[in-house]
């Protein structure tokens, strides 16, 4: 940066300045050409006007007799008045020559003589302005009767003042710069030792999991105080996923291993003694409950875990969800059935739509499940699905509890679960979360109200064609969705300071 910030302050430099330079002196050249012919121009008016004056005869004087007409000839000493009388307007030093074409004879020689020679171009009439060497611009123009007029206009002093305003002009200037680039070094010099202390405290945190970074900086610029927000908000966020995943970690493994140890009792109990038939058969519908339990623990989790997206349009299907869900929710019916629960399907208009067949139907499903899990026995769960034009639109009623409204916020977070309901074990809390992934990738909403029934209605609208949403929903917090599920550890401050 400081390298690329000289560098580039330095050639703007010589850019402006030779710029300005140049322009200066191709204006000062122009205003030197048009004064040498303006003079010129005025030199053939008045010669032309002295020419007039004598062709006029004069009036004869009383007693005399009337004179001829004056001769053209103009003597060197009019032609010379002629010059003073210019040279007098003219601030510039200036000389005149006057020369017959015919056989180049000088008629007339005035003003600054030493300025005729050798700086003068040879006796020929040129009718264009050119400049000399030692900053004299010389023009020679025609006249009338076979003279020629030439000029030398001195204008070193012009070109000296430009030369010494040039250096006034661009001393300051360089002045200026020179200020700005010690300024500009000095800024980058203390901006870089600031991100340089940032970077290397960032460095000195060995487990970033485990503690709370804390970055104070003094009377820094706003610019590094946004490095060490976005430093410190990343380490947050960095400690926020790891506590998230240890709470994962640790729910999962106790949810699988409640399960699995009932699995083992009971089989070790039915094995320890003789049993009836029936008693071996209500041991292995218990063991059957328990595993699909399990397996639906880990198909929700797989599709937790997985990095698939849902929605994107290589995963796109054409199906028609009453159709598909009256197939997909035959293990609900028999989870209904084995509750004494009675799941309903009801449909309305076309049903039709395009989307992620597997995760719409798996989010359908896990409704589904979570209402006849919440239902108490004898009661309906009812899934009506609607057409409504542009969009299809799932209500899923159920006649338990219901959610609180406190709760309705953060039962689709995962591992989000209620109270347990008269001490039955509950699930997982990774159903819901997985709905909400399903609708928020097909660009539906989801939305919880009280049922008629007395329990909790979720209504879903899902379009017709899938539109995914720019932006997924983002994962709470631990500290949001996971309050009170794992100790969080002490934090340990490391605290920077840059003055």
């Amino acid at each position: 940066m400081m390298r690329l910030y000289l560098v580039g302050t330095v050639v703007m430099l010589v850019i402006v300045g030779l710029t300005g330079y140049l322009l200066l002196g191709i204006v000062t050249r122009r205003a030197l050409d048009e004064v040498t012919a303006r003079q010129v121009k005025v030199f053939r008016v008045e010669y032309e006007k002295l020419l007039r004056e004598m062709q006029e005869t004069p009036p004869a004087e009383e007693g005399l007799p009337a004179q001829g007409p004056r001769p053209l000839v103009v003597e060197p000493r009019e032609l010379e008045l002629i010059t003073v009388e210019i040279a007098s307007r003219l601030q510039l030093p200036s000389a005149w020559r006057v020369w017959t074409v015919e056989d180049g004879a000088v008629m007339l020689e005035a003003g600054r003589l030493d300025l005729l020679a050798p700086q003068a171009p040879a006796l020929e009439p040129l009718s264009t302005t050119r400049a000399l060497e030692t900053g004299q611009h010389w023009r020679s123009e025609p006249l009338s009767h076979g003279l020629v007029v030439g000029i030398v206009v001195d204008g070193s002093e012009m070109i000296d003042e430009l030369h010494g305003y040039q250096f006034l002009a661009g001393a300051p200037m360089v002045l200026a710069a020179m200020a700005s680039l010690g300024l500009g070094a000095y800024m980058i010099q203390r901006m870089t030792s600031m991100l340089r202390r940032v970077a290397a405290s960032a460095r000195a945190i060995r487990e970033p999991t485990a503690e709370t970074v804390e970055l104070e900086v003094t009377d820094a610029p706003d610019e590094i105080r946004e490095v060490v927000e976005a430093l410190r908000e990343l380490f947050g966020k960095v400690r926020a996923e790891a506590d998230r995943n240890r709470v994962f970690y640790a729910s999962m493994a106790h949810e699988l291993r409640s399960p699995i140890q009932n699995l083992v009792g009971e089989t070790e109990v039915a094995l320890f003694t003789q049993h009836e038939g029936a008693d071996y058969r209500r041991v292995l519908e218990s063991n059957l409950d328990e595993l699909r339990s399990l397996g639906d623990a880990i198909d929700n989790l797989v599709t937790i875990c997985s990095e698939r997206r849902p929605g994107t349009s290589a995963g796109l299907e054409d199906f028609d969800l009453l159709e598909e869900a009256r197939i997909r929710l035959a293990r609900e019916r028999a989870q209904a059935a084995r509750r004494q629960v009675e799941l309903r399907l009801e449909g309305e208009g076309d049903l039709s739509l395009r989307g992620d067949r597997e995760a719409l139907l798996r989010a359908l499903r896990n409704l589904a499940a979570n209402a006849i899990q919440w239902s108490p026995q004898g009661a309906t769960v009812s899934v009506h699905l609607r057409d409504r034009g542009g969009e299809l639109e799932v209500v899923v009623d159920d006649a338990g509890p219901g959610v609180p409204e406190e709760l309705r916020e953060h039962i689709f977070e995962p591992f989000a679960r209620g109270p347990a309901l008269d001490g039955q074990r509950i699930g997982y809390g990774l159903g819901l979360a997985i709905v909400r992934a399903a609708v928020d990738a097909h660009g539906g909403e989801i939305e919880i109200c009280r049922s008629p029934r007395g329990g909790a209605r979720f209504r879903l609208r899902l379009p017709r064609t899938a539109r995914p949403r720019a932006e997924s929903r983002k994962a709470p917090a631990p500290e949001e969705g996971l309050t009170g599920r794992a100790p969080a550890p002490r934090p340990v401050r490391h605290d920077v300071r840059i003055g």
